[in-house]
């Protein structure tokens, strides 16, 4: 099977137009969305020209046949995420102020303080709290595990990041206990993608690569213009090939 993936499109419809004509012409047989279709903020996507947050979770709407939830969208639909809930924060966390929310954060959480406040219609509101923050799609030999980002934050709701091998072990575990041999997942907005297997992890620029059959968790690039170069990904199950295509 082919599968067309797309992660943190951050309001960018521009951007996701030009992926969409892109992986139209080249055909999938599953289309997936890997959260943060909403939220941006100049600080971190810089470009601010033709965002349009519903335009975008309407073409999500329509294409994308698998679908979950990334910070960004739990923060625009209100809602605690899992990893939230266990961890203790307050049910009331959205009606807080910013002091309270810094006081209880203590610097591990996004807050979305520098957001740009660009209005989302309730109806897609409501599709965003829809989203489910896992999806594992079994396929011919093996089942592929999708996320915004890796165990235990599976929406990226903190502040960190995995520096090295070991990080990501916990997802690899996650991903077993699941019974999944790849974990792909965005939230990083890498120039390119990452692959790793726990023992080493791969940092490569956009192109082509040969998977394994053994666990293996992936990053994969942002679909929003920003810091990074963008892009988008293709993954065929029966060869075990990927490909992360540069858009801009």
């Amino acid at each position: 099977m082919k599968f067309a993936i797309i992660s943190d499109i951050h309001s960018d419809f521009k951007s996701l137009e030009k992926a969409f004509r892109e992986i139209r012409k080249s055909g999938y047989d599953h289309f997936v969305c890997l959260g943060d279709i909403v939220g941006y903020s100049y600080h971190y996507h810089k470009y601010l020209d033709g965002r349009d947050p519903d335009a975008c979770i309407e073409l999500v709407k329509e294409y994308c046949d698998i679908s979950i939830a990334g910070n960004h969208d739990l923060y625009w639909s209100e809602r605690l995420c899992d990893y939230f809930i266990s961890a203790g924060i307050p049910g009331n966390w959205y009606d807080l102020d910013l002091t309270q929310r810094l006081e209880i954060s203590e610097g591990r959480f996004w807050l979305y303080d520098d957001e740009e406040n660009h209005p989302v219609m309730e109806e897609n509101i409501k599709y965003l709290r829809s989203l489910p923050e896992t999806k594992i799609f079994p396929c011919k030999k093996f089942s592929i595990l999708f996320t915004h980002f890796l165990y235990p934050d599976l929406t990226g709701s903190t502040r960190w990041f995995p520096e090295e091998d070991k990080d990501f072990m916990p997802h690899l575990k996650y991903m077993n206990s699941c019974k999944c041999i790849l974990g792909i997942m965005g939230h990083g907005h890498l120039q390119g993608y990452s692959v790793t297997s726990g023992k080493k992890l791969i940092y490569n620029y956009f192109g082509e690569y040969q998977l394994g059959k053994y666990p293996q968790a992936i990053i994969i690039p942002a679909i929003t213009r920003g810091d990074s170069l963008n892009g988008y990904f293709m993954l065929d199950s029966d060869s075990m090939k990927l490909e992360a295509i540069k858009l801009d």
